[in-house]
């Protein structure tokens, strides 16, 4: 059992990491920091409402 959560976990965890850094590098500029904010914080709103309706 440890096994197999090992082989998937692990796989798992690196794709992550590795998406973590690249949008980090993405994400430097101010500019390009404040539009995500801005997106995550749109689709949060939508999120909320869809869940109010």
């Amino acid at each position: 059992m440890a096994t197999v959560s090992l082989a998937i976990g692990l796989p798992l965890i690196s794709v992550w990491a590795l998406f973590g850094v690249a949008i980090g590098r993405f994400l430097r500029t101010p500019l390009r920091l404040r539009l995500f904010n801005g997106a995550m914080a749109l689709s949060l709103l939508v999120l909320a409402v869809s869940l109010l309706l």
